[in-house]
């Protein structure tokens, strides 16, 4: 296993990844290496996908790191990803443009991101994710999974949305309608989900669904849930929280509902709800938007 550190300043291929030269030691990572970003790396104008046979140990995209992808997402494999890592003073500003297609069994883990994006409208650090074993971590920054343009797919074993120092926060990551995604588990931050889960646990932060995806089960013990998606939640377990299903007036289905805490609001002429089965101190609202 050896390590490698991307400068990107051989002259005149600055910022390819697929040039020796640009890589400290000189020569390509290799698989199993380490492969780091750090103050001292360019910004990745060429050899995109150069990496891409390759299965990096670790690579990290470090915080002082405030380069950019000029163009196409890194193709590259790795056991584990960090992003955001920092062990000085301060708080770097992180790149505004980090986009990366990982096609592995991978574990992404996000300790923070820029908080500004070259791109209008668009998180700072943007991933396409593609395997059924692969997780990603967001503990802090703002993350978009398969949300550059609408034909994006992916799919992920489980999405975890923590929180460093704010719960409501620090966290902020939209997973597009491309993605299949088996586990969701929300512990603080903001979540847009426009696709379908398998299993949903919700403990705080805001989590607000759109298009057309279905939850099979999603647990909820605390903090806001809008579902606005028209996709069905087969069982809703309601331990504490809100749920609020009167922001939209998309039809939308709830097969069995089970309530033992929180608040539940909702329009019957909008949504339906089948079984409810309640038990403990709550609250209904039901009336329309």
């Amino acid at each position: 296993m050896g390590s490698k550190i991307f400068i990107g300043e051989d002259v005149g291929n600055e910022g390819d990844l697929g040039t020796a030269a640009n890589w400290s030691p000189t020569g390509l990572p290799e698989s199993d290496d380490v492969a780091w970003f750090t103050e001292d790396s360019a910004n990745v104008t060429d050899g995109f996908d150069d990496l891409a046979a390759i299965t990096l140990a670790e690579l990290h995209f470090m915080a002082g790191w405030t380069g950019r992808c000029e163009s196409d997402y890194i193709q590259i494999g790795a056991t584990k990803v960090w992003i955001g890592e920092h062990w000085g003073t301060g708080e770097p500003g992180g790149s505004p443009r980090l986009k990366l297609y990982i096609t592995g069994a991978t574990t992404v883990e996000v300790l923070r991101t820029s908080t500004a994006s070259d791109d209008d409208f668009e998180m700072p650090a943007r991933f396409k994710i593609n395997h059924a074993d692969a997780v990603l971590v967001v503990r802090k920054g703002m993350v978009g999974v398969c949300v550059g343009d609408p034909t994006e797919t992916g799919e992920l074993s489980e999405i975890r949305v923590g929180f460093d120092e704010s719960v409501e926060s620090d966290a902020e990551v939209a997973v597009g309608a491309g993605v299949t995604l088996a586990t969701l588990t929300k512990t603080g931050g903001k979540c847009l989900l426009n696709c379908a889960a398998t299993t949903v646990t919700h403990h705080a932060g805001e989590l607000r669904t759109e298009g057309a995806g279905a939850i099979t089960a999603l647990t909820t013990r605390g903090g806001l849930i809008i579902p606005n998606s028209s996709g069905t939640i087969a069982t809703l377990t309601q331990h504490g929280g809100v749920v609020d299903l009167l922001r939209s007036n998309v039809a939308r289905a709830i097969t069995t509902l089970a309530r033992q805490g929180g608040t539940f609001k909702y329009d019957p002429a909008v949504v339906t709800v089948g079984t409810i089965t309640e038990t403990g101190r709550m609250a209904i609202q039901a009336g329309g938007v």
